[in-house]
């Protein structure tokens, strides 16, 4: 009768333990999956991801490039609605082109609006091409979440 007993306290034992392990691998599994798609780290690195393409394909492409470097109002124009058209629905944007030593700032309607958003900004130095080699420009991408 001992060993019987004994042999059915293990199996509960056994049980129990397995229950334990289920349970908590269950709640593991959930919460690190939701910390995993709202996490602000991974969010901002997205963010930070995305811009960096956007920089790299205006930087890299000859003709966009050729906007960057000339200074007109329709280059620039250009140069924002191909922007505007690669950032998502879910993010506002704004793109400035400036000489190097300029602090390339957002405009004050943009800057209020903003205030208080999560922002982030990247920049790149487009420094010649072909036909123009005399002024470098700075290119500032700001994103913010809505």
């Amino acid at each position: 009768m001992g060993i019987k007993n004994n042999k059915r306290a293990w199996m509960r034992i056994l049980e129990a333990t397995i229950s334990v392990l289920i349970v908590a691998g269950v709640m593991v599994t959930l919460y690190a999956g939701g910390e995993a798609r709202d996490s602000p780290t991974i969010r901002s690195e997205a963010i930070h991801q995305l811009q960096n393409q956007i920089l790299s394909e205006l930087v890299s492409l000859d003709n966009l490039r050729n906007h960057i470097l000339g200074s007109s109002d329709t280059d620039l124009r250009l140069l924002e609605i191909y922007v505007a058209d690669r950032i998502p629905k879910h993010l506002g944007g704004s793109l400035r082109v400036c000489d190097l030593g300029d602090p390339c700032n957002l405009n004050s309607t943009i800057f209020t609006s903003t205030y208080n958003l999560e922002s982030f900004v990247e920049e790149k130095i487009v420094s010649a091409n072909y036909s123009h080699y005399d002024k470098p420009r700075k290119v500032r991408l700001f994103v913010w979440i809505k």
